[in-house]
């Protein structure tokens, strides 16, 4: 594991305006997610989970705070760049899939490559080794329609994972799930993790999946506590 972080959250703090009233959502987060290693978010609905997601995933600003990846401090760049890092050093699930229904699984799993400037060859190669190490290298010509809840969230894994990002972001991945399946996609994330050396922060409700996990922290007031 790398001795410096690859996210790290620094007394990151968010509010939101109800009416009169400000709910502070994020006040005064904390946390450092290293390479090779699967963090579980686990807290109720409403407490912060994808308030944190966003801002570690440069979708949303915190009002206060530092947000860095790799030892770089990139929370308060403009959107051109923050849009740059996305596109190479993030990687998005979420619980709805958002796979586009008219192209295969192998075509969107290479969209993300080619937006990027990877070559059309290259990029199906890539796209068709990440289907088959998800299981799904007979099904890489179905569209969506044609697949599993679980085969489409896999088919959503491997294009997160497309161009190599050194930071996976999940969201209620497996939520939509059966309990086999999810185990099986959970353990899929953790073997990936651990041999590409990615960091992955996860957000769940389930506490047999988040005990799966190399480490697990919660919510609680806005900071984040270890379990």
């Amino acid at each position: 594991m790398s001795a410096a972080p690859i996210l790290e959250l620094k007394d990151v703090r968010r509010s939101y305006r109800q009416g009169d009233a400000r709910l502070d959502v994020l006040a005064g987060a904390d946390l450092k997610v290293m390479a090779g290693e699967v963090v579980a978010l686990t807290a109720p609905s409403g407490a912060g989970k994808t308030t944190l997601l966003q801002i570690a995933g440069l979708l949303d600003r915190p009002d206060a705070g530092e947000v860095l990846l790799r030892g770089q401090s990139v929370g308060g760049l403009d959107d051109r760049p923050r849009s740059r890092i996305r596109a190479e050093n993030l990687g998005f699930v979420f619980q709805f899939h958002h796979l586009l229904p008219e192209f295969t699984a192998l075509e969107n799993v290479v969209l993300p490559q080619i937006i990027r400037g990877v070559a059309r060859r290259a990029a199906r190669t890539r796209a068709a080794e990440l289907l088959a190490e998800m299981g799904l290298a007979e099904r890489s010509g179905h569209r969506p329609s044609q697949l599993s809840g679980g085969e489409q969230q896999r088919v959503a894994v491997a294009r997160a994972l497309a161009n190599a990002p050194g930071l996976i972001l999940a969201d209620e991945p497996t939520g939509n799930l059966d309990a086999t399946t999810a185990a099986a996609v959970t353990r899929r994330l953790l073997t990936l993790a651990h041999n590409t050396g990615a960091a992955m922060l996860i957000a769940t409700h389930n506490p047999v999946l988040a005990a799966m996990m190399d480490r697990r922290v919660t919510l609680a007031g806005g900071r984040i506590v270890e379990v």
